[in-house]
């Protein structure tokens, strides 16, 4: 009994000890638990979202094939009435007797065939491709077409008339709507939930194997022996222009994807990766001193777009804006942290390190979300990045590159960065501010034509700092 009486007691004591190192834990790294709170996106949290569940936008997408039955069948009873006849008349006429020379009926059971066919498919099965929505909009329109050449129009009175063509038109626009939403909404928008959804579990993951005081773990297994841990805040030591040694991993304190590393990268590759990131830095450092030769694309508030044609690459552009935050701060949150990116930026799905090259470089794999509905296909880009903090000012710069563990798929078509970088300085006189500068040249590939592809560039920059703004102001009032 005594010894029994002694293992219920260290039991006690261990667990005690496990919830004061929870407590613990969770008040002296509140950054890294802060990554296991299921985030927003678009007013609906996909956290519970894992492919097998029905997502609030199928939901949506159920509930309008509803309507479009109960919305048709109505206007066809209003139909009926305006006719003059009875409802035993009507029954008899337009449903026992039918004739699509004469019967409205048809338009009903079409509604009604949608339903089925639409629920049985995106509620029932759970589909993810667009033929079952495709067939029925083909068949509606087929047989709409074909209605409005054989249906008697001068049988019907002024008023019932008018409403066959209503009747008519509303069936044919609501089978299309259906189509669009679907194709335009529900595919992109799980596509994105279930990404986030990966990188949440991910997140969750990592966050655990990086607490040694929760689960006793040893610790991630990283390439470098320079990261911190999860949940640490990194500021790279000051550098000047011929000093590489002070940057610690970028991804760090984000607990980015690891999953990719290679414990001895060839050094061929290595080499290359540095060249390449110092070569981006040190172009976009030369475009930043070109400011004259700026001229203004866009504005919106204090944000404000520039272009300049540059040698060798094409237009560049550069946004320029003041946040309402701290230089360090933005830091972590731009640069530092992107694996947390695709949580507040729509526009992205996927974004992580690959590999550590050194204190200075790492290797970064970004999936980018379809744009306009799906009219511009997802992207990925694979490309080297270089990060310094010199005299007091945060610069991050990289230019494509290709990695043996992300090769080039089918699955999307991979864009290209020429450079692309970021300079975060503290403000002058308001240390609580920060002047943030990002430079943008980037080659979608695919079918796209570059003039195409530059003109939305200007409105994609000013909407992500009005992600990023959002962000920020709920990341400071979680910590």
């Amino acid at each position: 009994m005594r010894f029994k009486q002694q293992a219920e007691d260290l039991q006690t004591r261990d667990r005690l000890a496990q919830e004061a190192a929870v407590s613990l834990y969770e008040n002296i790294n509140p950054v890294s638990c802060s990554v296991m709170t299921p985030p927003v996106v678009e007013g609906n949290s996909y956290s519970d979202y894992d492919g097998r569940k029905i997502s609030p936008v199928r939901r949506t997408f159920c509930l309008i094939t509803l309507f479009d039955m109960i919305f048709i069948f109505l206007l066809w009873i209003i139909y009926s009435q305006l006719s003059g006849l009875t409802i035993p008349e009507i029954f008899d006429k337009q449903v026992l007797h039918y004739s699509i020379k004469t019967s409205m009926f048809d338009t009903v059971m079409l509604a009604a065939g949608r339903f089925v066919g639409l629920l049985l498919g995106y509620g029932l099965l759970k589909l993810h491709h667009v033929w079952v929505v495709g067939l029925t909009t083909g068949i509606t329109s087929a047989f709409l077409l074909a209605k409005v050449f054989l249906y008697d129009f001068r049988e019907d009175t002024a008023t019932a008339a008018t409403l066959d063509y209503v009747l008519l038109i509303c069936c044919f626009v609501i089978g299309w709507i259906e189509a669009w939403f679907l194709d335009f909404k529900v595919l992109p928008s799980e596509k994105r939930y279930w990404f986030l959804y990966q990188n949440q579990s991910r997140s969750y993951q990592t966050s655990h194997e990086r607490a040694p005081l929760l689960a006793g773990s040893a610790g991630a297994n990283y390439t470098s022996s320079n990261e911190t841990p999860s949940g640490g805040f990194y500021s790279p030591y000051e550098s000047s222009e011929s000093d590489t040694e002070d940057y610690a991993g970028a991804d760090a304190a984000g607990g980015g994807n690891h999953h990719h590393h290679r414990q001895q990268p060839q050094k061929s590759f290595d080499s290359q990766y540095i060249e390449i990131g110092k070569k981006a830095l040190s172009t976009m450092l030369e475009i930043l001193k070109s400011k004259e030769k700026w001229h203004k694309e866009k504005e919106s508030g204090s944000d404000t777009v520039y272009g300049i044609k540059w040698h060798g690459i094409g237009k560049v552009f550069i946004l320029q804006a003041e946040l309402e935050l701290s230089a360090t701060y933005a830091y972590r949150l731009i640069i530092q942290e992107i694996n947390k990116t695709p949580f507040w930026n729509p526009t992205l799905l996927e974004n992580k390190v690959l590999q550590h090259v050194n204190e200075h470089v790492d290797v970064i794999y970004t999936v980018t979300a379809d744009v306009g509905g799906g009219t511009v296909s997802s992207r990925d880009f694979v490309t080297a990045r270089y990060v310094e903090k010199r005299n007091g000012v945060y610069l991050s710069a990289g230019s494509a590159a290709t990695h043996p563990d992300m090769p080039q798929s089918n699955k999307f078509v991979r864009g290209e960065n020429r450079v692309a970088g970021y300079m975060i300085k503290t403000a002058p006189n308001n240390p609580d501010k920060c002047l943030f500068t990002w430079v943008v040249n980037t080659n979608l590939k695919g079918w796209l034509p570059q003039t195409l592809v530059e003109t939305g560039i200007a409105t994609m920059m000013l909407d992500y700092m009005s992600y990023l703004r959002k962000y920020a102001l709920q990341s400071l009032d979680v910590v």
